[in-house]
């Protein structure tokens, strides 16, 4: 146990060393990810014949690499 500058006593967390540890969220990417999940692009049962973007319905799969010519 140590203690910090206020006297309170805090007890010292050991680390491992070759762990791999999470660092900062990215936000915005955090943000994209989970709109992608809510509107079915990551896990929906369709997807891209061309690129592989997950979608909650056949159609927007089937529109999704489409040129319109």
């Amino acid at each position: 146990m140590g203690s910090n500058k206020s006297g309170v006593k805090t007890k010292k967390k050991k680390l491992n060393d070759g762990a791999l540890k999470k660092g900062e969220g990215f936000t915005n990417y955090d943000r994209l990810l989970d709109k992608a999940r809510s509107e079915g692009r990551v896990d929906g049962p369709f997807s891209c014949l061309l690129c592989g973007m997950r979608y909650m319905s056949k159609k927007e799969a089937v529109a999704c690499c489409t040129c319109p010519v």
